[in-house]
């Protein structure tokens, strides 16, 4: 593969529209990823993904990052998988991490972390090598009467005995660190940052519309049934006409259009499925109208002879 930056993959696009990376930025993850691609073949062993890129332990928590993003094997990455990883976890905020935390050792995802399993996971996160005051922290964890501990009390821990999770927080600052630096991520969450606000901002002027204009329509049903002298003069009786046409609310406004989302993109991947199949037996029709054709050629060159 050489010096080269690999053709982009499935993965390779899905982290650039994530993100936005530019061809510029992908070059740049590359040179990282191939200093550990000593064969030049597009792999680089997991354990030196995190030892020698990372320059941390490799630990159940860090395997995690990677089978959020289903990478094929365990024990070495293709660069999209690289890519992947680390724009994912590198984006992650405070909550996001804590979140990530919870999910990997709520081990029957009921919602809960017992006091073995929260044992285990500070184990895994301080690769089994816990300070004192760690140790201290964990004994100062008040548990319920049951043993539980939910999230709530996870992001409680968190605020007051940051010691205790600090390795997760520090996987990412290290990772920021060593792939692109901490200049080019602190710019680039600046940068998603404002998109996702001018993204809310557009989201929220296009309900405020929708809304204006289902209240429009209300209205005008109202001052039809009451007729415009009583409707106009007399406004107080219009909330008479609520039973038969209901005012709607924001937060049933968005609601609606969340299930109208969600039922277009249910349409789109049931249409993504069918043309997938509809490609399938298309190439499985070839196939067999080439075996059948290779036939029919030998058979008529056997008759020939």
């Amino acid at each position: 593969m050489g010096n080269s930056a690999p053709v982009a993959d499935d993965r390779v696009q899905r982290a650039a529209e994530m993100v936005k990376l530019n061809v510029s930025d992908i070059k740049g993850f590359w040179n990282v990823f191939r200093k550990c691609d000593y064969d030049r073949i597009g792999i680089v062993a997991t354990e030196d993904f995190f030892t020698k890129i990372v320059q941390e332990g490799r630990n159940m928590f860090g395997n995690a990052i990677f089978e959020l993003i289903d990478a094929e094997d365990p024990d070495k990455l293709e660069f999209g998988e690289f890519l992947q990883g680390v724009v994912t976890y590198c984006c992650f905020d405070e909550l996001e991490i804590l979140q990530f935390c919870f999910f990997i050792f709520d081990r029957e995802k009921n919602g809960y972390i017992d006091q073995d399993e929260l044992k285990f996971f500070v184990d895994v996160l301080h690769n089994e090598q816990q300070v004192a005051n760690v140790r201290t922290a964990f004994q100062s964890i008040k548990f319920q009467t049951d043993g539980k501990f939910d999230f709530p009390e996870f992001q409680k821990l968190n605020k007051d005995f940051p010691t205790v999770l600090y390795p997760a927080f520090r996987m990412q600052q290290n990772m920021m660190l060593n792939i692109m630096g901490e200049d080019w991520w602190r710019q680039k969450k600046l940068m998603l940052t404002l998109d996702k606000e001018d993204q809310r901002s557009a989201h929220a002027r296009m309900m405020r519309r929708e809304f204006n204009n289902r209240e429009r329509t209300r209205q005008k049903q109202i001052r039809h049934d009451m007729g415009p002298v009583k409707y106009y003069l007399q406004p107080s009786k219009r909330s008479m006409f609520d039973e038969k046409y209901p005012p709607m609310s924001m937060e049933e406004l968005e609601l609606i259009k969340a299930k109208e989302r969600e039922k277009l993109e249910e349409e789109l991947i049931r249409k993504q499925k069918e043309e997938e199949k509809r490609l399938e037996n298309e190439l499985t029709q070839n196939t067999e109208d080439n075996s059948s054709g290779k036939r029919k050629t030998r058979r008529l060159d056997s008759d020939a002879g």
